[in-house]
């Protein structure tokens, strides 16, 4: 399993409603703690597809990178997805 951390998140420029939205699921950050991990499965399960997608970008885990990039590269053919969205820190 995938983990990252909303350290992470927010250092990638997360999407500010979806980082919210999550935080407000995990307790709040102050309670749950911005260096804890937590699995890219509970991000998928709230904030949705493209959103588990992008977090592949942030994960903590030596991840394999031909699957990231094959990812990546699915997520730009889908420009309607939310990930796609271009520059996340605006």
């Amino acid at each position: 399993m995938l983990h990252t951390t909303f350290a992470r998140a927010k250092e990638a420029c997360a999407c500010i409603t979806s980082y919210h939205e999550f935080a407000k699921y995990k307790g709040g950050i102050a309670s749950w703690g911005k260096d804890k991990p937590f699995p890219l499965s509970e991000v998928l399960e709230i904030c949705g597809f493209g959103e588990a997608l992008w977090a592949l970008r942030i994960v903590i885990e030596p991840a394999d990178k031909e699957i990231r990039c094959n990812w990546i590269h699915l997520d730009r053919q889908n420009s309607s997805w939310p990930t796609a969205r271009g520059d996340r820190c605006k």
